[in-house]
């Protein structure tokens, strides 16, 4: 076998209401990196959704791919767990290292796991055009308990109760996939559905950028300053400088601090650990 560089991950379709469905099966959406983990006769590698070889920063998952009884290459996301949850910000930290040194002493501190919930290569016989309970049971009798490399669980259409399971818990949110789905690696089909969960909260405007794009500062008590560029449109930007401009207190490099008499809606993922927002977007100007 050789590494078939040429796979990419089957990608999933947003859909903003959760549902129930006797024919779809819904997992937890973990907040990390899209991983394929290949195992051959002779060599073992975990690729990022972009190509990226991380075999070197995650000795854990290798040591645990080394482990499987057959060739193979599986799907699943990488995590940092801290509790029952992902901290992203300790996964891009450790992706981020260079010195074997702080790599191995990250790799006992902060252990990534891999959450794997799909199967390509079995053997060496290509399992994508099997149905997915199909290369759901395969799975289940090819990794064992106490591994770096796990089975997500999953559950038969009760989509809402694991969508509220997942909100209650600060997951990302859950996906849904239909039980006779094949496996379409790099494709974006009605198959594989996500379904996000999303939170907001009234910021302050502290400034806006006007370069490389038109981007609103904003805070919170206690939080450092995040930039929103999602979500702006042309109406609000031009509404928005036609007051900002009056309250300038300080302009350089293509910045400008403004008096925080102004705040804003913004919807996002999660703050970090820094206290900056993750993804966020404009939702509206809130006056109070």
């Amino acid at each position: 076998m050789v590494l078939e560089t040429e796979l990419s991950p089957m990608l999933l379709k947003t859909r903003e209401e959760i549902f129930d469905h006797p024919d779809y099966i819904y997992e937890i959406k973990w907040d990390g990196f899209r991983c394929l983990a290949h195992k051959g006769e002779d060599y073992t590698a975990l690729v990022s959704r972009n190509g990226w070889l991380m075999d070197a920063n995650f000795p854990e998952i290798m040591a645990a791919l080394k482990q499987c009884a057959h060739p193979v290459v599986l799907d699943g996301e990488l995590v940092v767990l801290r509790g029952d949850r992902g901290d992203f910000s300790l996964l891009q930290g450790r992706s981020r290292l260079r010195s074997p040194e702080k790599i191995q002493a990250a790799a006992r501190k902060y252990p990534a796991t891999l959450l794997v919930f799909d199967i390509l290569r079995l053997d060496g016989r290509d399992v994508t055009r099997q149905p997915l309970m199909t290369r759901k049971k395969y799975l289940a009798d090819l990794l064992t308990a106490g591994s770096a490399m796990i089975n997500l669980p999953w559950v038969e259409g009760e989509g809402r109760a694991l969508f509220e399971a997942a909100r209650r818990a600060g997951h990302e949110g859950v996906v849904a996939k239909r039980k006779t789905s094949i496996y379409r690696p790099g494709a974006r089909t009605g198959d594989w559905l996500k379904i996000k969960h999303w939170r907001e909260e009234t910021t302050i405007i502290t400034g806006y950028k006007l370069q490389p794009e038109f981007g609103l500062l904003v805070t919170r008590p206690g939080k450092a300053v995040s930039t929103v560029r999602q979500g702006i449109g042309p109406e609000e930007r031009t509404a928005f400088l036609t007051v900002a401009r009056d309250l300038i207190t300080d302009q350089k490099a293509g910045v400008a601090e403004i008096q925080p008499f102004l705040k804003c809606r913004v919807q996002f993922k999660e703050w970090t650990n820094d206290g900056r927002l993750r993804h966020p977007v404009f939702l509206r100007f809130v006056t109070d």
